[in-house]
């Protein structure tokens, strides 16, 4: 039950902050907060949880975090502001990728008593970078252009029906390449896992739905 609690509470505060960070800083601080969770959803995917007695990650709150901005961004400041966020958070990825292996090259003193958890949490880094970015490059790609398609067939009415359909058909094809590409060998059941993923992702998303709020007289033309 405490799990299931965090998982809701953290739901609640990446709908909120997504909500301010558009509200305060506009263009710029979506694309930020983009970039920031796709880190973030990087460094914790190796924390394993039990929510609803199965296996997950605690890393899944992010990804939707970042779904839920990049449609933000693309309602609000069009289609090719959601293409600079998706480059942006790409070029994160590879930052954060580069300085956290060069952190570990660092020799430590006899009193560093953090580094071999810097080691067990960053040495898996690479693999799962490369995995993310493939994944993340595709999904968010494909969530950019459905939500897109899906405003210029629905129109500007339909601006929460496009957001979860796109991130439901997104997440789903994010869950299914990273879980393979970059957590084969690492998790205890990856079929579990991508299954217990979906249905996270899922819960995460209509868990943001009440503080999440497309207008259809902000839609900007792509």
């Amino acid at each position: 039950m405490q799990n299931i609690l965090l998982f809701i509470m953290s739901a609640v505060a990446v709908a909120v902050f997504a909500k301010i960070v558009k509200k305060i800083a506009g263009k710029s601080g979506l694309i930020t907060w983009i970039a920031l969770q796709a880190v973030l959803s990087n460094l914790f995917v190796l924390k394993q949880i039990n929510l609803f007695g199965l296996d997950a990650t605690a890393s899944d709150i992010f990804t939707i975090g970042g779904l839920l901005g990049l449609n933000l961004l693309q309602q609000h400041y069009g289609y090719q502001a959601a293409k600079q966020a998706i480059s942006s958070a790409f070029l994160s990825l590879a930052f954060f990728c580069f300085v956290s292996q060069v952190h570990l090259l660092y020799i430590p003193t006899a009193y560093d008593f953090a580094h071999p958890a810097y080691s067990t949490l960053l040495s898996p880094t690479p693999r799962i970078l490369a995995a993310s970015v493939i994944a993340y490059v595709f999904s968010q790609t494909l969530n950019v252009f459905t939500f897109k398609h899906l405003s210029q067939r629905l129109g500007p009415s339909a601006g929460l029906t496009c957001h979860i359909t796109s991130v439901l058909i997104a997440q789903t094809v994010d869950t299914i390449l990273f879980s393979y590409l970059g957590l084969y060998g690492l998790m205890h059941n990856l079929l579990q896992v991508i299954l217990v993923s979906s249905f996270i992702k899922t819960f995460a998303l209509l868990s943001t739905l009440p503080f999440t709020q497309f207008h259809p007289e902000h839609v900007v033309k792509s």
